[in-house]
């Protein structure tokens, strides 16, 4: 995932970091936005990851979350380790 956003956003102001939900590899005020797609349901704790994502706002930075509200389907539990 990383390697295809570094092709896509070449020339952009753009750095992408790998890291955990809970505890992010930003320094507190870090960051201008975060994106959030689809991770709030893999994460052990969401309002603690949500937490986390505003602590590396700048003042007055967005975080903007996407994600699926509910589902019945057993096999995204155990397969996609959906919580």
């Amino acid at each position: 995932m990383l390697a295809e956003a570094h092709t896509r956003f070449v020339g952009d102001p753009f750095e992408a970091r790998a890291g955990d939900v809970d505890s992010l590899p930003l320094k507190t005020g870090e960051v201008d936005a975060v994106l959030a797609n689809m991770v709030l349901h893999h994460a052990p704790n969401p309002p603690n990851a949500i937490r986390e994502m505003a602590r590396t706002l700048k003042p007055g930075g967005k975080l903007v979350i996407t994600d699926a509200d509910t589902h019945e389907h057993e096999w995204l539990r155990t397969e996609q380790l959906d919580r």
